[in-house]
């Protein structure tokens, strides 16, 4: 049996539903040989693309010695909604001109994306990459459940593995997990997001943890109302060591981005004009300068 790379779009009708399974290399090959190839088709199919697009035509590739920034986002304690806030970023920095977008969901937390990117519920661990837009690909691994039911092996979405010069921005969702493969993307990642909600467990969690030194703290799912989440929010932002790694943007929970969660899509795509896509396009755009920023330090 061949393992088959489909293409999945939402918005091209004219794109074909999957590749030709006699270009895709037997099963019984390695399984990381197998993921190289699957890999180079996909970046053979963006090329395609982007010269046969309705888009400018002369847009040049990104040459290979640019290295795609890297966004990782996990959660504090699971439901902070990095998933959420990861899917949402992808999408804004999918919709910058000349950009191209990996939306990665590593280790078996495909689910959050799976909905958020409204995909088909028929999705295999051997399906590696879709496309959900021109400019926006995901790569993921099967849900855990998927793979104690399944006789492909799972395969574990590492750095080394997608990070390639054909995507200007990589976007990472590491959920709540704390993996080996999750470790390697914190490490390889220009800015590591964790995703807390500003509460008082938040609080208490935070005074034991130590940051990164690519890590920054963002609030998320913040109530406007709240004096508790305010007072929270101050205290953190005073605290030694943390003011100046806090995102100036806190995302509010608001009812369009549960609405846009029960519409399977990103809220950045579905309601742009909502406070909390507004906040996530904000930092999106405050992260790229920030890892801008780092890389130049790290030069120096």
């Amino acid at each position: 049996m061949t393992s088959n790379v489909f293409v999945a779009s939402r918005q091209r009708s004219d794109t074909p539903a999957s590749l030709s399974p006699s270009s895709i290399p037997a099963q019984d090959a390695a399984r990381r040989e197998t993921l190289a190839r699957q890999y180079s088709l996909l970046a053979l199919l963006i090329e395609r693309d982007v010269r046969a697009s309705d888009h400018d035509v002369s847009t040049p590739l990104p040459t290979r010695d640019l290295s795609p920034i890297i966004l990782a986002f996990r959660s504090l304690r699971e439901g902070a909604g990095s998933s959420t806030v990861a899917a949402a970023a992808a999408w804004h920095l999918g919709t910058r001109r000349e950009s191209r977008v990996l939306a990665v969901a590593p280790q078996g937390i495909f689910s959050g994306f799976r909905t958020l990117f409204n995909l088909p519920p028929d999705v295999r661990p051997s399906d590696i990459f879709w496309r959900y837009t021109d400019s926006i690909f995901l790569a993921f691994t099967s849900d855990k459940s998927e793979n104690n039911c399944s006789t492909h092996p799972p395969l574990n979405l590492e750095p080394a593995d997608l990070c390639d010069a054909h995507f200007t921005h990589v976007v990472v969702d590491l959920g709540h997990d704390d993996t080996e493969t999750a470790q390697l993307w914190r490490g390889a990642a220009d800015v590591l997001v964790t995703v807390a909600e500003p509460d008082a467990h938040t609080a208490v969690k935070l005074s034991k943890h130590a940051l990164a030194g690519n890590e920054v703290l963002l609030f998320n799912k913040a109530l406007g109302f709240s004096e508790s989440h305010a007072d929270v929010m101050l205290f953190l932002r005073t605290a030694p060591g943390l003011s100046e790694r806090i995102a100036p943007q806190i995302v509010p929970n608001d009812e369009f981005a549960a609405r846009a969660a029960l519409q399977r899509g990103p809220v950045t795509q579905l309601v742009p004009f909502a406070e909390s896509a507004q906040a996530i396009a904000a930092l999106s755009t405050w992260l790229i300068l920030r890892a801008a920023r780092l890389r130049e330090e790290a030069r120096c």
